[in-house]
């Protein structure tokens, strides 16, 4: 084509092929609001916002390597998610990795067997005969017991349950009695204080739903124990999802870390396919995409990929339209912290699909803790404390006076001086109790903190 002859601007511009934006763009100010910021993209440095509101689905799935970074992700999706959102969060911690955040997010730690305890035969299955089974198995999991032992407690188990009585492990042991049955008994009675084998359920569904809350297996020694709590909890949620009102707003976060090992269970797909309904978010993560079940990757409108290298997993991704090979290629040459990002939007033209983000951005964990005498009370990421602080909408001047104030007690604070400063400020007294209660401190700790310092002024006019 020779320029000479073009006369007409717009031919010229109708000549130049352009190509459609490769990375998602902010479209509107709302986008940049409702979203979690999670990294930027790879090519083109582009913040990136999801916005849950704007897909067809509000769950999320993770995959990668070990080390690829995936729990990192989900880490700052917690974090960001406390400071700007204040959803419940759930997460059952097969391993304790998230007990640190929970203490920087001012989050619950049940610990199972202290303040966290199950009765397993409340839970497994209306069948009976499942019941005893998966009962049995785990029993022989734990402790020692042979064939005659097994057909004993079976066949004790299936008279017992014949009534509808509602069991546990200790009444079962007062009512079996004989010479056949002491070994056995001795056997099971290690079983009683277990946390599994608990006389009665200690949670209820709407305390774990009550800011962020982390269940921690940790401590129990085996993986059948790990994977039966974690289908007794998802199955107790599904159960109660009728309870719930609906609700068009993600209040409410389930979180899985190496999921699969609790995937094959009806109830965490009924949780797929109705949460949303309910307000609910499922966010699994696993080492290999071809352990996530069909009803999860069917259901995910959010799916984040690290680095990988199954090809059953490729043979997946292509399958289920998550990847073509041109994004395959993208992957595989992933570095460690990149992750391909695949989106399904309620509207088809609401945003792009596919695209990488070249690393997350994680928040730095530094933490303010605030102390009551001697007694540190309340820890608080420094973000959040910023956050907080800007949401008064001060004067410039006060606010970074706040800052200043803080970093100069080198981030130990205590409430008695920090109330002290914030009075010198001229601050309204509404404007302080609730600047207080944001960060964390109790109404009682408040009231205390203001007549000490009534006390002390008192005494300091009277000298």
């Amino acid at each position: 084509m020779n320029l000479t002859y073009i006369t007409n601007s717009k031919t010229l511009i109708n000549s130049i092929p352009i190509e459609r934006m490769s990375e998602p763009i902010i479209k509107n100010i709302e986008d940049y609001f409702n979203g979690i910021y999670l990294g930027k993209t790879k090519i083109y440095n582009i913040p990136f916002f999801l916005n849950l509101n704007l897909l067809t689905s509000p769950h999320i799935a993770v995959v990668g390597m070990t080390g690829a970074g995936k729990t990192y992700l989900i880490k700052n999706f917690i974090i960001r998610n406390d400071i700007y959102k204040k959803s419940n969060m759930l997460v059952i911690d097969l391993n304790g990795e998230y007990k640190e955040i929970a203490k920087l997010v001012s989050g619950k730690i049940y610990e199972l067997g202290t303040d966290f305890k199950i009765n397993l035969f409340e839970f497994l299955d209306n069948n009976k005969n499942n019941v005893i089974k998966n009962v049995l198995e785990i029993i022989s999991s734990l402790i020692k017991i042979n064939e005659k032992e097994h057909a004993i407690i079976y066949d004790q188990l299936i008279e017992y349950l014949k009534n509808g009585k509602i069991i546990n492990l200790r009444t079962f042991l007062n009512e079996i009695d004989g010479e056949k049955f002491k070994i056995i008994k001795l056997k099971l009675k290690q079983l009683t204080e277990s946390a599994i084998f608990a006389d009665t359920t200690s949670f209820k569904i709407k305390n774990l739903f009550d800011g962020f809350v982390d269940i921690d297996l940790s401590k129990l020694e085996t993986d059948l124990e790990k994977k039966t709590i974690s289908y007794v909890l998802i199955r107790s949620i599904s159960e109660n999802l009728n309870k719930i009102k609906i609700s068009q707003k993600i209040d409410n976060y389930i979180i899985l870390d190496e999921a699969w090992k609790s995937l094959e269970n009806i109830y965490l797909s009924r949780l797929f396919r109705e949460g949303r309904k309910y307000g609910f978010s499922i966010i699994v993560a696993s080492q290999l995409v071809s352990d996530i079940n069909n009803v999860i990757i069917s259901n995910s409108s959010s799916i984040f990929i690290f680095k990988i290298q199954n090809i059953e997993d490729f043979r997946v991704l292509n399958e289920t339209g998550i990847a073509d090979s041109t994004d395959i290629k993208k992957i595989l040459d992933l570095n460690v912290g990149e992750c391909f990002v695949y989106l399904s939007f309620k509207e088809e033209n609401n945003g792009i699909k596919k695209f990488v983000i070249k690393k997350i951005d994680g928040l730095p964990l530094f933490k303010y803790n605030f102390t009551i005498g001697d007694k540190m009370e309340i820890e608080i990421s420094k973000e959040k404390f910023n956050f907080i602080t800007k949401s008064l909408r001060l004067d410039k001047e006060l606010e970074l006076r706040i800052l200043d104030f803080i970093d100069e007690n080198e981030k130990n604070i205590n409430i008695m001086s920090f109330l002290n400063f914030l009075i010198s400020l001229n601050l309204n007294r509404a404007i302080i109790i609730s600047y207080l209660k944001q960060i964390g401190i109790s109404d009682k700790d408040i009231i205390s903190a203001y007549e000490k310092l009534k006390i002390i002024s008192i005494n300091l006019k009277n000298k």
